[in-house]
């Protein structure tokens, strides 16, 4: 995708992150052309240290808050959707939870961005260390959270997921059904 391409794109100066971020999302999303063996000649050996390194590349630039920061809310949007595409189709172990590093620094860093996606976010299962993808959810979210809550076991780890999740949301109607 070039920047031209891409009408999200507000400012020059996120242009640049911003086509990074999908660039790097997409790299973490083609599978590896070459695997490691002993009897792969030097070029070979070459080309896959140049692949790897443009993977490690695109975790880190993934992976840092900083990335998110000059994002719109659109931008942001558009970014998480990449990032439930890349939990969609899958990727090798070793960045199995970028998705989810990835949706929480846009619900850090670009308030607004994941607006419209929780049910999408529920419906995958992914819930993330202490509940914050859910901050900003709307109180339809809370209550299918609470519905989910009440047919999971008590001692699973999704009910824990499930009550971090709620934890996070300042709906009243949530919040009163905590307070006993």
């Amino acid at each position: 995708m070039k920047a031209r391409d891409h009408s999200l794109v507000s400012s020059i100066s996120s242009a640049y992150i911003y086509m990074d971020i999908f660039e790097a999302i997409k790299t973490i999303q083609t599978p590896r052309v070459i695997t490691w063996s002993r009897s792969l000649s030097q070029q070979e050996k070459q080309e896959y240290q140049a692949e790897w390194k443009q993977r490690q590349e695109a975790e880190k630039l993934c992976e840092n808050y900083m990335t998110y920061l000059q994002f719109t809310v659109r931008e942001g949007h558009a970014v998480a959707l990449a990032a439930l595409e890349l939990f969609d189709v899958g990727v090798e172990n070793r960045f199995q939870y970028l998705p989810q590093i990835i949706l929480e620094n846009l619900a850090k860093a670009v308030p607004g961005a994941l607006q419209g996606l929780y049910t999408l976010m529920i419906t995958r299962n992914l819930f993330w260390g202490d509940g914050i993808l859910y901050w900003e959810a709307d109180p339809d979210t809370g209550d299918l959270l609470l519905s989910l809550l009440e047919t999971d076991q008590q001692d699973g780890p999704k009910h824990h997921d499930l009550l971090c999740a709620l934890a996070w949301i300042r709906d009243e109607r949530v919040q009163e059904q905590f307070n006993i």
